[in-house]
């Protein structure tokens, strides 16, 4: 029994992990991670499974990211202790253990967690207050590349659980208790043990931490071009003018970094970031194994993460000469190229998935816009849910250029579900959209 305030209050057993469980975990999540903490439920998101190299899947509850230093990301898998541990329990958190070690894991979570995040331009605003960064992709990027904390949650601990967990790698558990009033059952208190440590920052320290002022440089692309010396802005200044020669360049300033983005800005166009230090100029480029060339050996062996986030391996090289500048140019040319979109490549635009019919005459129509210079022929459309995708062939599939149009596809579906379609041109080029059908 827990007596507060005088009034009296019964373990409450639970039923019902799904409709009990878990809306609490997700209700208190600030109290059990920390107050700049990001819950996102994701079990019903039957899209982002982990899968292991094996192929063998496991769906977790949640993920959990923390905004505050050190940063943390949790895996967390909210359980009841009636369930079997060791038939259960057990191999589902080494599905977890195994399968985000797998890179398109950790992707498909990145990707995850920042269409979560700026669905809402609140909570897209927060984020980017709290890193102090317009970055999210790659904050989140670098903080996925660590492993991250397993976190089994139980309704009550037992000796069983215990010890299975003590015998898993990076797999932590929490008791979260819940007691009901005698008097009233929807009044209701928990107990549990936070997963994070209460820290009091001195009031010295805080006003002092808010006080401190940076230099301009640190800051601003604009003051740090005016920071470094002379010989290096004129390098910097020359290089400036000769990559929009490329073709269609688009220029934005990033803090104290200079960027540049093939057409549109995004994650896959980004093709150079130029960082500055005193002396000498930074340059960071995409480059692929496959097709790179660097005969004078300029760009250094060391792969970076930060700006390139989809596609090959961002390297740097750096620029102390005038003379320098046309083979720079050389391997920014490259970097250019392989940058999304290529011009080779279909361009479409996925813009509303619609399920219609009844019975067995059900279907889905994939509304498109062909965005490109060049005729788009879809053959192919795959559907996952659940299970593994489906693949169903699509008649008459051909958009012209600027074209719009409704492609059906013959799948069946469920109210409720979410479902992700992948359209595959005759080109091999492949386009996705997700959507959660009507309930």
């Amino acid at each position: 029994m827990l007596v507060i305030d005088g009034i009296k209050y019964k373990l409450w057993t639970l039923k019902d992990e799904e409709k009990e469980f878990h809306p609490m975990i997700r209700e208190h999540s600030k109290e059990i991670f920390g107050e700049h903490s990001l819950y996102f439920d994701v079990h019903h998101k039957l899209a982002y499974k982990l899968k292991s190299k094996a192929g063998i899947a496991a769906l977790p509850d949640a993920y959990v990211i923390t905004l505050s230093k050190p940063y943390y990301w949790f895996v967390v898998e909210n359980e009841l202790s009636t369930h079997p541990v060791y038939s259960h329990m057990v191999p589902q958190l080494m599905k977890f253990v195994n399968g985000i070690k797998n890179s398109k894991n950790q992707k498909q979570i990145v990707n995850l967690l920042h269409r979560e995040i700026v669905a809402d331009p609140v909570q897209k605003a927060y984020v980017e207050k709290m890193i102090a960064s317009p970055e999210i992709y790659r904050f989140l990027s670098n903080l996925v590349s660590d492993f991250p904390r397993i976190v089994i949650i139980v309704e009550k601990m037992t000796g069983e659980i215990r010890e299975a967990c003590a015998g898993l790698p990076n797999v932590q558990y929490m008791e979260f208790k819940t007691f009901v009033s005698e008097d009233a059952e929807d009044v209701r208190a928990h107990m549990f043990e936070p997963l994070f440590a209460h820290k009091r920052v001195p009031e010295s320290r805080e006003k002092e931490r808010k006080e401190r002022k940076y230099p301009p440089h640190r800051l601003d692309w604009e003051k740090r071009l005016e920071w470094v010396d002379e010989k290096t802005r004129l390098i910097t200044e020359k290089l400036m003018e000769r990559i929009p020669e490329l073709g269609k360049v688009t220029e934005q300033i990033h803090g104290r970094n200079y960027c540049y983005y093939k057409r549109k800005p995004s994650t896959k166009s980004i093709f150079v970031a130029l960082i500055l230090t005193k002396k000498k100029l930074n340059v960071r480029i995409r480059t692929d194994l496959t097709t790179f060339k660097d005969p004078k050996k300029r760009v250094k062996e060391k792969v970076y993460k930060g700006w390139f986030f989809k596609t090959g391996q961002e390297r740097e090289f750096m620029i102390t000469e005038k003379e320098q500048i046309d083979y720079a140019m050389k391997l920014i040319q490259q970097s250019y190229e392989s940058a999304l979109p290529k011009e080779s490549e279909a361009s479409l635009s996925i813009m509303d998935l619609r399920f219609l019919g009844s019975g067995s005459k059900q279907y889905i129509e994939v509304w498109c816009k062909n965005t490109g210079k060049a005729k788009v022929t879809i053959v192919k459309a795959i559907v996952f849910t659940v299970a593994a995708g489906r693949p169903y062939t699509v008649k008459d599939g051909s958009i012209n250029p600027n074209a719009l149009k409704w492609i059906r596809i013959g799948a069946g579906w469920a109210s409720g579900y979410e479902y992700t379609i992948e359209l595959v041109t005759a080109s091999g080029d492949r386009f996705k959209y997700t959507e959660i059908s009507p309930r």
